[in-house]
């Protein structure tokens, strides 16, 4: 929303490898860009990790497998005082999901 209440539209998750039925409550980043969820989509289906910059360039961070580091995210992100996010997957164990120091800083 601009400082004119005027809403913007960001991005339009479509399915498949960019990600589907994200979670609410994305999260703002000290580098200013928004993190989040998609609880389905990416490569194996079992969801993403996704960056959104304010200019709405929208790049997939991490894509779940099903194995060792879960699957289906099941919440939005935290932001830890480390710098890392943190979040939950529905099956298997709980993870951490992806160090944010090993995430691009911008798109490739």
């Amino acid at each position: 929303m601009t400082s004119s209440s005027a809403v913007s539209f960001i991005y339009s998750f479509t399915g498949g490898l960019m990600g589907q039925s994200p979670w609410p409550g994305w999260c703002k980043s000290s580098d200013g860009n928004f993190y989040g969820t998609a609880y389905e989509g990416g490569a194996y289906s079992y969801g993403s990790v996704f960056k959104s910059k304010p200019n709405g360039l929208f790049t997939v961070l991490y894509e779940f497998t099903g194995d060792a580091d879960g699957a289906y995210p099941y919440a939005g992100l935290v932001q830890g005082r480390d710098g890392n996010f943190y979040g939950t997957t529905l099956e298997v164990a709980p993870a951490v999901m992806a160090r944010h120091s090993a995430w691009p800083r911008t798109a490739p």
